[in-house]
């Protein structure tokens, strides 16, 4: 098209119109990339964190917790797991003589009781049995499997809904023993399939076994004698209308951390024993409650991702359904429809006032409108629990902001004076003045900023890889960065390059922030906590991982040939944070940080100086610190005095003192090997009886 045609037409409202539609279905298209959805949940999530406070603790469900405590309690009565089931027996009979309204197990009794000397599996397997029938109101979990199992289950279970067609068709299932499933009031599947990064958002509440269906655990209350219906958006059952997606999967209202009320099974074990007068719980605690028996020790693995960023019990998923059904408080989302029209308005508006309107005003629409959106989108669905889609509308309307620049440049030749104007709140200016200029001239250079690198490896990574194609190692290797790398992005850092197994990030640059040593720990933190629960293919790469942060000045910048340039970092302390990645395989530690950024976030994480070292290639002598945890997360700390003091009395020679301290650590935390080798250490120096002891260790390897 002509230039005098452009000038022509691309001001019509008819042709706004056109483009408009053609950015909208553009937009739709983009969304079938998995990154872009990834965003607009995670921008879901980050809603739910941001609007939980408006939700009290829920009184009217109580969570029944096999916690450390309770294990411990038992175990010191000479009763190991798992107990006996006559103990669930008991549990079940006192929380229904106090007035519950249902029992949910959130365990799966798949096989009978195990013998013990002091019990009989069949006498302890019938006394549960005898309750859950004289109770009423228990429910059991069930597992569904992909593959066949013949199983023989009552038609009283099996429900029929017309029209519901998902799927999934589970052909097999794990069931409560012959004899509970006799007696049991009801049962509900447990199965659940979270999302690509690992956290739960949508779940069935029925699921097909065969020919016909059954429900979710967290559903499961519900059904007695009720009238199910599918329509396609929602679920009928009696009056409570529950709505789902296309996919027919009900989308999970979270709520905040600690708004279920816990209580250990052990004390509610005491409370059935002990006169009313010494009751751990008071009369009536469980009355009109509904109750849910799960997990929640950490040497049972009971745990899911939520959009909280701290992994939750698993019981407390089917609390969470059951609250939304009880109060009919759903995540609602809008109209794909109404979505795409809304989408075409986002595009239209933006055209047109770009276009149309003088360039000062739309440069003010384009920082107000995603201000009041965001705002909008977090009010609504704080209030209303609907979601209003936040990404998909961004990207209309970057892409519409794109289109009106570049048509306008094109049709009116706006002065790169004009253009500037436009971008220079968004990118840094000397950057903007280079790319209107001529972006193919940029010139390398860098600027000395004080920022924090952040180093990681993969320890024993080429045993690992051995007797694995190179296929699958790249595959799986990818799955771990994928994943790594979202920590950092996350946390504002720069990913500078993997260097084969291992990152560098940046956290300070290209733009500064107050906060880049804090971010960078955070970072490690979040990973190694999410190390500790992923089991993929790459959880050996995860739990294998690495990392050495260091504070300092730094030379950041594009460095490279007029061909291809990398921004990167170089400098001493650049090369400290790598050398403090490779000194944890003295220490067999997973983070350490060094004094300067130590410095900067003692206030913020729990920490242990380690050691004081001169590293490869550097005179001068540090303190390096293992990261342990967040304060807020980790208040037991005690084992960390005595390092300290053993420490101390190590840097002045006093070696049998110091070995003191270190045994100490080691009864507190088995297995400790910074105390190990310190203790050798100081074994070893006290033969050697070094003079003018200072407390640095010299390593000679990186």
């Amino acid at each position: 098209m002509k230039r005098k045609g452009l000038e022509k037409y691309y001001k019509k409202t008819f042709f706004i119109i056109s483009i408009s539609i053609i950015i909208g279905l553009t937009v739709f298209g983009l969304f079938k990339i998995a990154f872009l959805e990834q965003l607009e949940l995670k921008s879901i999530d980050y809603r739910f964190r941001e609007t939980s406070q408006l939700f009290k603790q829920n009184d009217n469900i109580v969570i029944v917790s096999i916690d450390d405590n309770s294990l411990k309690y038992f175990r010191n009565n000479g009763i190991s797991w798992p107990w006996p089931r006559d103990f669930y027996a008991i549990l079940c009979d006192y929380i229904k003589n106090d007035g519950a309204k249902n029992i949910l197990f959130d365990i799966l009794f798949y096989e009978p009781d195990i013998e013990r000397e002091e019990t009989d599996a069949e006498y302890t397997d019938g006394k549960f049995a005898e309750s859950i029938e004289k109770n009423k109101n228990v429910i059991l979990a069930v597992k569904l499997l992909k593959n066949k199992k013949n199983i023989r289950l009552d038609d009283r279970f099996k429900l029929k809904i017309k029209g519901y067609e998902p799927k999934t068709v589970y052909r097999g299932a794990i069931l409560p023993i012959q004899t509970f499933i006799n007696k049991v009031h009801n049962i509900g599947v447990i199965n659940v399939v979270p999302d690509k990064d690992g956290v739960i958002r949508h779940v069935p509440l029925f699921y097909k076994l065969n020919d016909y269906f059954l429900p979710q655990m967290g559903v499961s209350s519900f059904i007695e004698n009720a009238n199910i219906k599918y329509e396609k958006k929602y679920f009928l059952i009696n009056d409570k209308k529950i709505p789902v997606n296309p996919n027919a999967q009900y989308f999970v209202n979270w709520y905040k951390p600690n708004y279920f009320k816990y209580v250990t099974f052990s004390s509610v074990i005491q409370s059935a024993f002990a006169k009313e007068s010494k009751r751990l719980l008071p009369k009536g605690f469980f009355k009109d409650k509904i109750v849910l028996i799960g997990s929640t020790a950490t040497g049972i693995d009971d745990y899911i991702t939520t959009p909280f960023s701290k992994p939750i019990p698993g019981v407390e998923l089917w609390a969470t359904v059951i609250s939304n059904i009880q109060d009919s408080y759903f995540v609602k989302q809008t109209n794909s429809i109404l979505n795409f029209l809304f989408l075409i308005a986002v595009n239209f508006f933006t055209i047109f006032i770009f276009i149309r309107i003088n360039n000062k005003k739309g440069s003010i629409f384009f920082i107000i409108f995603p201000l009041l959106y965001i705002f909008l989108s977090f009010w609504i669905f704080g209030k209303y629990r609907l979601i209003l889609p936040i990404v998909p509308v961004y990207s209309a309307f970057v892409l519409s902001f794109i289109y009106s620049s570049m048509i306008s440049y094109i049709a009116e030749g706006k002065s790169k004076r004009e253009l500037k104007k436009v971008f220079s709140r968004y990118l840094h200016p000397d950057v903007v003045e280079k790319i209107v200029e001529n972006p193919d001239e940029i010139k390398l250079g860098g600027d000395s900023i004080y920022a924090t690198v952040f180093f990681s490896d993969i320890a024993n990574f080429t045993t690992y890889s051995e007797g694995k194609s190179a296929e699958e190692v790249i595959t799986i290797l990818n799955k771990y960065f994928e994943s790594f790398s979202e920590f950092i992005l996350d946390n504002k850092g720069l990913l500078d390059k993997y260097m084969g197994d291992g990152i560098m990030a940046i956290f300070g640059a290209p733009f500064h922030l107050k906060n880049h040593a804090y971010l960078a720990c955070k970072t490690a933190l979040q990973h190694k906590k999410f190390a500790e629960t992923v089991t993929n293919k790459a959880a050996f790469l995860h739990k294998n991982t690495r990392i050495g942060i260091n504070s300092g000045n730094i030379v950041a910048g594009n460095l490279g040939s007029e061909k291809k340039t990398d921004y990167t970092a170089i400098g001493d302390d650049v090369n400290l944070g790598s050398r403090l990645e490779g000194v944890n395989k003295v220490y067999k530690t997973k983070i350490i940080i060094s004094q300067s950024t130590y410095d900067l976030v003692k206030d913020d994480f729990i920490c242990r100086e380690l050691d004081r070292l001169k590293v490869k290639g550097k005179n001068k002598a540090t303190s390096i610190y293992e990261l342990i945890d967040f304060k807020k997360d980790n208040g037991s700390v005690m084992w960390i005095d005595f390092y300290h003091k053993g420490l101390y009395e190590y840097k002045k020679g006093n070696w049998d003192e110091a070995i003191k301290y270190f045994n100490k650590v080691l009864e507190l935390k088995a297995n400790d090997y910074p105390s190990e080798l310190m203790i050798e250490r100081c074994n070893k120096l006290k033969i050697e009886n070094p003079e003018n002891w200072d407390g640095v260790i010299v390593l000679k390897s990186k």
